[in-house]
């Protein structure tokens, strides 16, 4: 046990601290070692084991007295050897004179009077002298048998005589009346009847069974369908055919369902849903489409009457977000940029770029970038516009990649190719 670790340690408590209750052999117990009580079986139930206040285990039957043992123990019967003769008083019972053989010689002995023999006499004894027997002898042939030879022999009491056998059916008469074995046809067949308490006989259908000539009742067995509990399905199962919700049975598709095709139609029955590139028939009807704005409430799509879909260019900002807009114009020669710094500890997010510029000759641009650094070193753009007398608008969905920290800004660049002078403008919409 010394090189093995214990499974589990248990510890008790002696009003002050936690002592461990094992201890080792061989050691002194330590003051204050806390132990286990240990219990016995009277047989029936247990029982604690018994001691004197100095440790003495108890072991008399009423447990009330500590019982010293000591000095020498021996067995109950210790043998004896007798090396010489012991004289013997008194007369040797049958037992002692039995313990050995007493040789006797005689020349001859003459027995008078009735000699008592005890045990059964042997086969040689009783046949050395015959028995006369009389009276009545019953014969036993053991495994043999008896030769017997007589004119007439009793019969018992209603024995067949050859007088009564010849009232018999002869062979023939027998086999013309039960015929060899195998199925045969009823005319050819032996008549029988069934037993009144015949158990149920297993039955195999072969061909159609007509059943509409039976008479009588016929038990059902329990919780059969029956003619009344049938009607009630009739009043729960509809007939053929669509009909309302309130007319139709309900049903309830399986929670493992696969995916069910399902084609719309309008109320000319023509499909809601076609394939691309394919002519749409006139008075189709379509399905709206849906959107959710910043409170996640469902709206719908807006289009002209022509067909066109209508967009709001006004840009919202969430509620509890700051709105930013930034707008630069003027007169452009070759290049003009201006710096928007994001705020510390916000993330910015652009919803909208857009721009124009009158018309010239060599053309201009206007550009959107990400500026790391707050100037025009490691930008990363995000949107560009070409522009010569026009204007554009680009929606966008863009979240600066890093918080603002007093140094991370948004350039907006103005260009011109070539040429004069022209008046450009550069417009960014968002919220942080």
């Amino acid at each position: 046990m010394a090189s093995e670790s214990p499974v589990a340690v248990i510890y008790g408590y002696n009003g002050t601290s936690y002592i461990e209750t094992s201890t080792r052999s061989g050691i002194a117990v330590p003051s204050g070692q806390p132990g286990f009580l240990f219990l016995g079986s009277d047989g029936t139930n247990t029982r604690y084991a018994r001691m004197a206040s100095d440790g003495t285990i108890r072991i008399d039957p009423t447990g009330t007295t500590a019982q010293p043992v000591t000095g020498t123990f021996w067995q109950a019967t210790q043998p004896v050897s007798i090396a010489a003769t012991v004289a013997v008083s008194g007369p040797l019972t049958d037992t002692q004179l039995r313990a050995s053989a007493v040789p006797v010689s005689l020349t001859s002995t003459t027995i008078t009077g009735s000699v008592a023999v005890t045990g059964p006499l042997t086969d040689t004894q009783l046949r050395a002298t015959p028995v006369p027997v009389s009276g009545t002898v019953t014969a036993n042939a053991g495994t043999g048998t008896f030769a017997i030879s007589a004119v007439s022999l009793p019969l018992p009491t209603g024995a067949a005589t050859e007088a009564t056998l010849a009232t018999v059916l002869t062979t023939s008469a027998f086999q013309a009346r039960i015929n060899t074995l195998g199925q045969k046809t009823m005319a050819n067949g032996t008549p029988v009847t069934i037993a009144s308490d015949q158990s149920a006989l297993p039955v195999s259908q072969s061909g159609t069974w007509n059943i509409s000539n039976i008479s009588g009742t016929i038990s059902l067995p329990t919780g059969a369908a029956t003619e009344t509990t049938l009607a009630s399905i009739n009043t729960k199962t509809p007939a053929q055919g669509q009909a309302v919700m309130s007319a139709s049975s309900p049903v309830v598709v399986a929670s493992d369902q696969s995916p069910i095709k399902v084609t719309l139609t309008d109320a000319a029955s023509s499909k809601l849903g076609t394939e691309d590139g394919v002519a749409i028939p006139a008075g189709t009807d379509g399905l709206l489409a849906m959107g959710t704005d910043y409170d996640d409430v469902a709206r719908r799509l807006r289009t002209t009457t022509d067909g066109r879909l209508i967009t709001n260019s006004a840009v919202t900002s969430p509620p509890g977000y700051t709105a930013v807009a930034q707008a630069y114009s003027g007169d452009v020669a070759t290049e003009t940029d201006n710096f928007y710094t994001i705020p510390t500890g916000e993330q910015l997010k652009i919803q909208r770029f857009a721009g124009g510029g009158e018309q010239a000759t060599g053309g201009s641009k206007v550009e959107i970038f990400y500026a790391p650094n707050g100037n025009n070193t490691g930008t990363q753009l995000i949107r560009a516009g070409y522009v010569s007398g026009n204007n554009f608008e680009f929606s966008l969905d863009w979240d600066a990649p890093a918080l603002g920290d007093g140094t991370r800004a948004i350039l907006i660049k103005r260009f011109r190719f070539s040429g004069g002078a022209v008046e450009l403008a550069g417009f960014w919409d968002g919220y942080y």
